[in-house]
């Protein structure tokens, strides 16, 4: 089965849909912001790799009604000779178009499996040469949206937690799991006096500015701290899953897929050193669904543990 054959499959999936998605369910407008931009970017994602099926489809879907609609006027046609209103012709193309409509609303089981097949057919015919070039490159670049996606929303997870919290915000940059990557030592003057000498209300801000939060290392660290011992949202972001889609997304945004050695040792992929890494829709889907596990334990998380730090933070000011 060939790559664009695959992503059928994936469009066909409702567990790349966000429908159970509850956003709604968080108290809080700016953290509910940061997941409906999650979605969106995910989406975005997901469409890209799901063009070659659409056009596909709707090719073949196009194709069928008008076969349809063609076998449906000749036929009006000739009830209208019989009839003797053939130059009726607004009334002859009518009658086609509303038989037509029925038609298509009610497609025979056998219709259905002939117009499966042919958009298998149009599927692997396009996967050739420039076209397969094109899909591919546009699956190596979902693998970076992926990502970016992800990172993004774990680092305003962080900035919007210290930013509500100042007295956890305390901890996080005394506490010794941060400290690689955070200290208040690191907190200076052009800091506080950037924030009109009132940092209370940016500490995720300047946590930030100090350490963007953008590599694997400095996400979990920070989110050891941020969520409760017993969140689910441990394993996700400590998995091996989430490890490999950020290290495939440097590989990929970096030095355009092409493996080096540190990639083949960190990752233990098959790739010989100096091959460009062939991105499949089955390693799409994979990166797709962990980014959005994880998506969906934190918001789980959102309503409960962050709004507890929130609800701390508003009793304390």
């Amino acid at each position: 089965m060939s790559d664009i054959e695959t992503a059928f499959f994936l469009y066909s999936t409702e567990e790349y849909l966000f429908n159970d998605f509850d956003i709604e369910q968080i108290f809080d407008d700016e953290l509910r912001i940061m997941f409906e931009t999650y979605r969106a970017n995910m989406e975005e994602a997901l469409f890209s790799v799901q063009l070659p099926f659409s056009f596909a489809i709707n090719g073949e879907l196009k194709r069928y009604s008008t076969e349809k609609h063609l076998k449906n006027l000749m036929h009006s046609f000739s009830l209208s000779i019989v009839r003797g209103h053939m130059h009726e012709t607004e009334k002859i193309g009518n009658e086609a178009a509303q038989k037509t409509e029925i038609e298509l609303k009610e497609i025979p089981d056998a219709d259905k499996g002939q117009i499966l097949r042919n958009i298998l057919k149009a599927l692997s015919n396009a996967d050739k040469d420039e076209t397969r070039i094109s899909n591919r490159a546009v699956l190596r670049q979902s693998i970076v949206v992926i990502w970016s996606a992800t990172e993004s929303l774990l680092r305003d997870i962080v900035r919007h937690t210290l930013n509500k919290d100042p007295n956890f915000a305390a901890s996080f940059f005394e506490s010794p799991i941060t400290a690689k990557y955070w200290s208040k030592k690191q907190i200076t003057f052009d800091h506080i006096r950037s924030y009109g000498f009132d940092a209370s209300g940016k500490m995720g801000d300047i946590a930030l500015e100090i350490n963007p939060c953008s590599n694997i290392a400095s996400i979990r660290s920070a989110f050891q701290l941020i969520l409760q011992p017993e969140s689910k949202c441990h394993e996700a972001i400590n998995s091996r899953e989430l490890y490999l889609l950020y290290k495939l997304r440097n590989i990929i945004a970096h030095r355009n897929a092409i493996v080096d050695k540190k990639y083949k040792d960190e990752t233990g992929t098959n790739a010989k050193i100096g091959e460009r890494l062939v991105i499949r829709p089955s390693d799409f889907s994979k990166h797709y669904l962990t980014s959005k596990s994880l998506a969906y334990a934190l918001l789980n998380d959102a309503s409960l543990i962050f709004r507890s730090n929130f609800e701390k933070s508003s009793t304390t000011e």
